[in-house]
């Protein structure tokens, strides 16, 4: 599960890097355009980050077994 997340952040990353100089070439339309945009992605990643479920002292499953078990019986909305 969490070698899935970092692998995924990594992908994302490096997408985030082949779109930088594209959105930093915005600049012939404004010079504020690069900034407001960065400052806009930066913005709504930290209010999605903030609809992850906290962690904290709860338990976590040990293997893809526990989870596809949790799943079963927990199937969610």
């Amino acid at each position: 599960m969490r070698s899935t997340a970092t692998n995924y952040g990594s992908a994302m990353a490096r997408i985030g890097a082949i779109i930088a100089p594209a959105i930093a070439g915005l600049q012939i339309i404004h010079p504020s355009v690069p900034y407001v945009t960065f400052s806009a992605l930066s913005f709504v990643s930290g209010l999605l980050m903030m609809l992850l479920p906290e962690t904290l002292k709860a338990k976590l499953f040990e293997g893809m077994e526990e989870a596809n078990e949790f799943t079963v019986f927990n199937p969610g909305p």
